[in-house]
């Protein structure tokens, strides 16, 4: 009779521990860096805006306007996300893509 009830809880048991693992995905780190905002328009390669932060750029998915400056510096806190954005008006390259969470001008 143990056994029975054993066996029917294991099921259950895995069923919790994938929600868990679940959870935890979906909670990214928060990096935060000094970082400088770049465009490369058509002209160049094409490839938009840009977010260099220690010498590796990014793609931002939610650039405010406001801060569309090339060469801007900006304290940006970030989530670095799993996804790339494909560039491929010249070449192909792939920047990692980061998700905004705060950013202010640097003086």
């Amino acid at each position: 009779m143990k056994t029975k009830k054993m066996l029917l809880m294991i099921p259950f048991l895995f069923l919790i521990m994938g929600m868990m693992n679940c959870e935890k995905k979906n909670n990214l780190e928060i990096f935060e860096n000094t970082a400088k905002i770049t465009y490369s328009g058509p002209e160049a390669d094409g490839c938009g805006w840009k977010i260099n932060i220690n010498e590796k750029e990014y793609h931002p998915i939610n650039l405010d306007d406001e801060y569309k400056i090339d060469g801007l510096s900006i304290n940006i806190k970030y989530n670095l996300l799993p996804s790339f954005w494909d560039c491929s008006q010249w070449t192909i390259r792939k920047y990692q893509e980061i998700k905004i969470i705060n950013i202010t001008k640097t003086n």
